[in-house]
């Protein structure tokens, strides 16, 4: 299928081939003559009663944010918009990522991996979100298969630029193609979103095995705040730099015990 640029560079999408993956409201197929890229199309169902120009005004909008180097180690940022001959926005292009697994596929195998492994891999998450925090969005979406981790366990990627929730007038968060502006997770009002919140709920997943053996109060006490104080009230919310302390004494734990 011959799509267009938003600048009207031409690319040849294989819609024939099997899409490299499924991804929620959308599928990755590979671009003929650049290996470097992968296309996003939408479902059609996204793209049906003008939520085509609403995602083309969000993905011009994400195009125009400033960009910390360190969210560009982080996040898989889209190159370009595609659009048919007759206009129709239909997606995007991203660069091409090899060599990595899903956060889900991850936990699926926390009960076996070594501890300094998930300590890796709950940091460079914490690092990922507060590099998109940086430039005063929200990431949106922080899905399990939005999340890769490479395979040596030292990196993370967020996939999900496409779900970056950006500030109104307010001073709320909210998605530019949302006409009700409510998370569409947990049904609370904007600026609730819980990206603090997944990070919380993905490193107790990862941690599982250690929770249950072991006595970690502060890890609990974490958790509780996050999920029952912190549900209705961001401001009773740990901050990122606390699950970050947590892992440091989390370490120094093992340490000990080693």
């Amino acid at each position: 299928m011959k799509l267009y640029g938003i600048k009207g560079d031409g690319y040849e999408v294989l819609c024939e081939e099997h899409p490299l993956i499924e991804e929620t409201h959308g599928w990755l197929f590979p671009v003929e003559d650049h290996p470097e890229l992968t296309a996003k199309l939408f479902h059609p169902d996204e793209l049906m009663n003008g939520q085509d120009r609403v995602k083309e005004n969000n993905f011009r909008k994400l195009m125009e944010l400033w960009i910390p180097a360190d969210a560009l180690e982080h996040v898989v940022w889209p190159a370009d918009g595609l659009r048919d001959k007759k206009g129709f926005f239909l997606g995007f292009l991203r660069p091409s990522v090899s060599g990595y697994m899903t956060l889900e596929t991850v936990i699926n195998q926390q009960r076996t991996m070594d501890v300094e492994d998930k300590l890796r891999i709950a940091r460079q998450l914490i690092a990922a979100v507060k590099s998109v925090h940086r430039m005063d969005v929200l990431c949106g979406s922080l899905h399990r298969q939005n999340i890769l981790v490479s395979q040596d366990y030292d990196k993370v990627l967020l996939a999900g630029a496409d779900y970056f929730r950006f500030r109104n007038e307010e001073g709320g968060y909210f998605a530019l193609n949302e006409s009700v502006y409510r998370n569409p997770d947990t049904g609370l009002r904007i600026p609730r979103v819980p990206d603090d919140l997944a990070v919380a709920n993905h490193m107790k997943k990862l941690f599982e095995t250690q929770l249950l053996k072991m006595k970690l109060p502060h890890w609990e006490r974490a958790f509780f705040m996050a999920f029952l104080n912190g549900m209705n009230n961001p401001n009773r919310r740990p901050r990122l730099e606390e699950y970050e302390e947590i892992l440091d004494e989390f370490e120094e734990m093992m340490k000990k015990e080693k």
